[in-house]
């Protein structure tokens, strides 16, 4: 393993599962009256309120009473004018790393009545987490405090300036740098200007510093260093212009939001939300001293691991695990934490989200649920291991394998133990009850009567087809497509009851779960169509003309739509001599009628049923031709 900063270090992090002890630093010692205490307790048990706090409700905040009786200044809540920042070049900067250099940046600071400050922290390779930079700016100046080599000087030399209600120290998301401060340094903070929290009282698009910077100041930075590995030394350039751009221009970002501030009026409904206490201004700016101050009240605390710790964590997977996989999981996630606070660091260096899950879900065969086989879960570790950067040692996947065999003996149920029980009974019952549905049902049990019979015969659209040979007639393709099924459109007409015959029986369903109320086209229907003879159609009577154009009258239009096209010219030929053989060709005006009540939405069978065509002429009928647009009426499918 690599060097480490923490490795160094006289006082080694305390990772423990005992409570974080607070020793503030360069502060004097906490009033112990009654209303200080009070005041703390009650700040403390606001920030909880707002999920800022994680200490104790009891743990007084040593600057509690100093945070709940502030008095602002005038120059504290208005800027008549923002003082505007220098160029990096005009600025000097100061990398302090040495004793000497971080006293003087103190007698610099005790002058100055309001200053910039940003952290960079490091959490990946240790339990805690530790700080590595401390960005510090002035009116005039920029300072980079170096904490890994003044790990133990930082609090003693600055506490007391974080400590000042007289000097306002604006930081940018300021959530995680207080407790920061206190874990690494002691330090503690008082008058406290969160510009995160100014820039969401006044609703801008977004809240993050790099909007800031480019609104306020037209600065582009790029915030993918933020994750940048900070404990380098040196450090290059680039990061050193990123970590100084955080506070250079923040002093001048405050003076304008405190600008803007003024030009919105405090919502009361925002106030009573808050909780504003009556010695704060009563206005926006006022309400975002107060979110500060509720901020700064944070007591920091060590990450808590107690037995069902590993429920949140798998909560906010989404997976889902049967009892040996959770197990498991609990398993895992148990000897992660602990592994972690042996080495001092974080559980997703000593197993990552990704091989944590895999490893609970078990090989893809057995799922954990089949007897344990040593050298197929062996394999299957060592696959998940490999796969990060730097394999496991032969120690730790070997404890690893001990883990997962002692955890599978067990059973963990996500619930209570009943759960389990019922859902064993129910999928017992339901593979019985699929076991007794291939056999006969009895009376009471399974679908009723007429579902079985439905199904037995088929659907109430596709039981008239026969399972046999059909035949159909002799049509175009999509004639024939249309004919070979049972559609709801083509089923026959209700033959009139016989007399004397009872409603009753004409309802009562046949045997076969067929309802002759509702009757359909039978495959025998089909074929006595197709099986007429030329004898039979010429029976039907044709209409009567006295001076006007004969028309075929439609025998049916089902049969038309299972005629053939070579029967079509012979009809039309009949029709056209029954006429007399006077025809006036084409008739258009009629057409353009048709078309425009067809944009009125008019049904197509009332365009049908007029003169759509006339009876042609013979000279211009010609059988042997399929014309692009037939001349025949009444054909639905022209019109598809």
């Amino acid at each position: 393993m690599a060097s480490r900063p923490q490795d160094s270090w006289t006082v080694k992090p305390d990772n423990s599962k005992a409570a974080f002890v607070h020793r503030p630093c360069g502060l004097d010692p906490p009033s112990s009256s009654s209303s200080a205490s009070a005041s703390s307790a009650l700040l403390l048990e606001r920030a909880q309120k707002l999920g800022y706090a994680k200490g104790a409700a009891s743990e007084s905040h040593p600057l509690g009473n100093v945070i709940r009786g502030m008095a602002f200044e005038d120059w504290m809540l208005e800027c008549d004018q923002a003082q505007s920042f220098k160029s990096f070049k005009a600025t000097p900067l100061t990398y302090v790393d040495d004793k000497a250099l971080l006293e003087v940046l103190a007698k610099k600071l005790d002058e100055e009545s309001v200053i910039a400050v940003d952290l960079e922290n490091h959490s990946l390779h240790s339990y805690q987490g530790f700080l590595c930079l401390m960005q510090v700016s002035t009116r005039r100046e920029d300072f980079i405090v170096d904490c890994l080599a003044l790990r133990n000087e930082v609090g003693p030399a600055l506490g007391h300036i974080f400590a000042d209600p007289k000097k306002v120290k604006v930081i940018h998301g300021a959530n995680s740098d207080i407790v920061w401060l206190q874990r690494d340094h002691g330090i503690y903070v008082s008058n406290l200007f969160d510009t995160g929290q100014a820039a969401r009282a006044l609703n801008l698009p977004k809240f993050g510093l790099a909007f800031l910077l480019q609104h306020y100041c037209n600065y582009n930075t790029d915030k993918r260093h933020q994750m940048a590995d900070w404990r380098m030394r040196p450090l290059p350039d680039y990061l050193v212009t990123y970590a100084r751009a955080d506070t250079h221009f923040l002093l001048y970002i405050y003076d304008r939001l405190k600008i803007d501030l003024r030009t919105r009026k405090l919502v009361p409904e925002e106030a009573e939300d808050a909780e504003l206490p009556q010695s704060y201004p009563q206005n926006l700016t006022g309400l975002v001293l107060w979110k500060s101050a509720v901020i700064s009240m944070q007591m920091y605390d060590k990450p808590v691991f107690t037995e069902t710790t590993y429920l949140d964590y798998y909560a906010k997977q989404r997976v889902s695990y049967n009892s040996k996989q959770l197990a498991v999981f609990a398993g895992l996630f148990a000897w992660r934490d602990a592994k972690a606070r042996e080495l001092d660091e974080s559980p997703e260096a000593v197993l990552s989200r990704s091989q944590l899950l895999d490893l609970s879900r078990g090989p893809k065969s057995s799922s954990w649920q089949r007897p344990f086989e040593e050298r197929a879960s062996r394999d299957f570790l060592g696959r998940i291991c490999s796969r990060k950067s730097t394999n496991f040692a032969a120690s730790r996947q070997e404890d690893l394998f001990q883990v997962i065999s002692s955890s599978i003996e067990q059973n963990i149920s996500y619930g209570s133990s009943s759960v389990d029980e019922t859902t064993k009974t129910k999928t017992k019952t339901k593979t019985k009850t699929n076991k007794k549905s291939q056999g006969p049902k009895d009376e009471g049990t399974g679908p009723r009567p007429e579902v079985v019979a439905r199904l037995s015969k088929g659907s109430a659209v596709w039981d008239a087809l026969d399972q046999g040979k059909r035949s159909v007639p002799k049509c175009g393709k999509v004639e024939s497509v249309v004919m070979s099924l049972k559609l709801p459109f083509l089923r026959a007409k209700k033959a009139p009851a016989a007399a004397g015959s009872k409603k009753s029986e004409e309802e009562r369903p046949q045997e076969g779960g067929r309802d002759p109320a509702r009757p359909a086209v039978s495959a025998n229907d089909i074929r006595s169509w197709a099986n007429k003879t030329k004898e039979e159609e010429e029976k039907v009577q044709e209409p009567k003309t006295e001076g006007k154009e004969a028309f075929p009258k439609p025998l049916s239009k089902r049969y038309q739509m299972g005629k053939s096209r070579q029967q079509r010219p012979a009809q039309l030929d009949k029709a056209s001599a029954a006429s007399g053989g006077n025809s006036s060709g084409f008739d258009y005006s009629a057409a353009r009628e048709q078309l425009k009540n067809r944009k009125k939405g008019k049904r197509r069978q009332n365009m049908v049923a007029q003169s759509f065509y006339s009876i042609p002429d013979e000279n211009l009928v010609k059988p042997a031709k399929r014309r692009k647009q037939p001349q025949t009426g009444n054909r639905s499918m022209t019109f598809k």
